[in-house]
């Protein structure tokens, strides 16, 4: 089972395993990325998609950083903006019951 957190030394290591170039990827947006990321686990079942797979977890992660290397800087902001929103409307369930 994977640690609930990554930490900086497994993070170091896993960015020398993917070779990902630190002057143009930030590394922490790397490690909050990592963390990130561990939603896709076994945290949800519905929404495992890793099964706590560190490397996989990399994956996902590395997907997103080659959109944009700042990506998950805008998805903090994103996060904020919505828990600002349902703070004020009712987060509606999405699935059918």
């Amino acid at each position: 089972m994977m640690e609930n957190k990554i930490t900086k030394a497994k993070a170091i290591k896993l960015g020398q395993l993917f070779k990902i170039n630190f002057k143009i990827v930030p590394f922490k947006e790397f490690l909050f990325g990592l963390n990130v990321e561990l939603e896709h686990g076994k945290i949800n079942k519905r929404t495992n998609v890793s099964n706590n797979n560190l490397l996989i977890t990399t994956k996902i992660a590395l997907a997103h950083l080659e959109e944009d290397p700042r990506y998950y800087y805008h998805l903090k902001k994103m996060e904020m903006q919505s828990e600002k929103y349902y703070k004020m409307h009712k987060k509606p369930n999405i699935y059918i019951h």
